[in-house]
């Protein structure tokens, strides 16, 4: 008998494990397929929060968890926190990027990287991937950059 709930114990044991899920992350990758270098600059009030460099025709890459103690699935570089961000070509050529919300309901002819649908967007299982691409094109609608 004692044998006999010993197996059933480890019969119960075996059946209820479930795998761990996988950890919620976010990853997102800027791509600069321009023919110079891009720095991207994120900015809230004014002050700089964050820069990334991005070498011609190479990416950036970074990753991180987004679980229940850290919030939601955060949304591409430098949200919720920024308010703008500047992207400046060659060190010569630069545009601006606002979080605006109007521009969330109508479409805009310039890429925002406030805005998801100018990233491609996958997802597998708990993780979700961001990929937003400088282009040539991108690069032709920036403006000479304002040295004081």
């Amino acid at each position: 008998m004692k044998k006999l709930a010993s197996l059933f114990l480890l019969l119960l044991f075996i059946f209820s494990c479930e795998p761990e899920p996988e950890d919620p992350s976010t990853e997102y990758t800027l791509i600069n397929s321009t023919p110079c270098p891009v720095e991207v600059r994120g900015y809230l009030n004014g002050e700089v929060l964050d820069t990334y460099l991005i070498d011609e025709n190479s990416d950036f890459y970074k990753s991180f968890n987004s679980s229940i103690e850290t919030g939601a699935i955060y949304p591409p570089p430098f949200r919720p926190y920024a308010d703008s961000c500047v992207v400046i070509y060659c060190d010569s050529y630069s545009i601006t990027h606002l979080r605006t919300y109007e521009d969330l309901y109508f479409s805009s002819p310039i890429k925002n990287l406030f805005h998801d649908n100018d990233y491609e967007i996958e997802t597998s299982g708990e993780r979700v991937s961001y990929v937003f691409e400088f282009t040539e094109e991108d690069y032709e609608k920036a403006v000479e950059l304002n040295r004081y």
